[in-house]
This record gives structure tokens, C-alpha cells and sequence, in this order.
């Protein structure tokens, strides 16, 4: 009989343990050189195999890069994404260098100032195409040919490859300077390259 209680015992003392070791793993976020703001923040406490969400990056930020993601094992992550719990995780923050240039050619324009962004981009950086009041021999600025992007999203027309550039256009930047070479077209309303 003393033998079963103290296996009992054991068994109990096992359990017990386990159930209050379940939710103690952690996430935290390491800034990795940011230069201001605030490193995010997880409170909660998981299980092994839990799914937890990856958080944003806040107000962090780094002079001279654009924030990529949270890196853990060699996987980047996105903000909002899953993640399974497999022991307590350290995301550090991944920047990308921001060196790139976006310059504009007005391909001859006579009238209109061809615009001028002094800003740097980092790879995978986003940017909309400025100013579309560039003509040539009265014939409106239609799109931009792009030279050297990532990609190009265009909402408007999803047939356009990532050579072209429309005023919804959304491109992306990648590792090189991009050129937007003005297109005139006599038609404004179509946009056919």
C-alpha cells in the first residue's frame, strides 16, 4: 500500500510540475541597432506548440534602412504572421540599407518640371510615380517606362509587366536605382505601351 501512494505521489508531483511549466515560454524582439523608437513587447506566456502572431515593428526604426521583417532561424518573418511555439523565441529585427535612387527622365519633355525624389530606397521598398503634368509637342506624359524595379503592382491595368508605370501604379523597389522614363501619348485616356 506505501508503495502505490508514493507512486501515486510521484505521478502526481510529475504533473503537477508539467502543468505549471505548459505557458511559460516567451517571445521577445531584439532591435537590432535600431537608432529610435521602441523594441515591441510580448507579455504572453505560450505552450509548446502554440501558434502566436508576429508582431509589427512599432516605432522602430533605423537611420538609413527600411525595416524587413522579424528573423528567427534563418526564416524571416512578416508582421502578422504565425509562428509555432517550438521553446522560447528571440525575433531580431531585419533592416534592408537604404542606397537606392529614383530618377526621372522626361524623355525631351517642353513642358513641365521633370520631378526630382532625393530620397534613398531600401530593397522592397514601395513608391508611387510622381507628377504625370510633363508634355512634349503638346502631348500629355500617358506612363512611365521603369527601368530597374523589383516589380510594378498596377491595380488599374494588370496586364502592364513590371516595365510600366501608370499613376496607380505601385513599384518595388529592388537592388539598383530605378529610372522612370517618361512616355507621351496624344490619347491620355489610353494607356497601351
Amino acid at each position: 500500500m506505501k508503495k502505490a501512494a508514493f507512486i501515486l505521489f510521484t505521478v502526481f508531483l510529475i504533473f503537477s510540475c508539467d502543468a505549471g511549466n505548459m505557458n511559460k515560454l516567451t517571445i521577445t524582439y531584439n532591435g537590432n541597432g535600431h537608432t529610435s523608437g521602441d523594441v515591441p513587447i510580448d507579455t504572453n506566456k505560450y505552450s509548446e506548440g502554440a501558434e502566436a502572431v508576429v508582431s509589427d515593428a512599432g516605432t522602430l526604426e533605423k537611420d538609413g534602412f527600411s525595416f524587413a521583417g522579424w528573423q528567427y532561424n534563418d526564416q524571416i518573418f512578416k508582421p502578422g504572421d504565425p509562428v509555432t511555439m517550438d521553446g522560447n523565441i528571440e525575433f531580431t529585427a531585419k533592416w534592408n540599407e537604404r542606397k537606392y535612387r529614383v530618377i526621372y527622365d522626361g524623355n525631351g519633355n517642353t513642358e513641365g518640371e521633370v520631378p526630382v525624389d532625393d530620397n534613398l530606397y531600401a530593397d522592397g521598398d514601395e513608391l508611387v510615380p510622381q507628377s504625370f503634368s510633363l508634355s512634349k509637342n503638346n502631348q500629355w506624359i500617358n506612363f512611365y517606362e521603369v527601368i530597374g524595379a523589383k516589380q510594378v503592382k498596377n491595380p488599374r491595368h494588370p496586364q502592364f509587366n513590371k516595365q510600366w508605370a501608370g499613376w496607380e501604379s505601385i513599384i518595388i523597389v529592388g537592388n539598383s536605382n530605378i529610372v522612370l522614363r517618361a512616355i507621351y501619348n496624344p490619347n491620355t485616356d489610353l494607356m497601351n505601351p
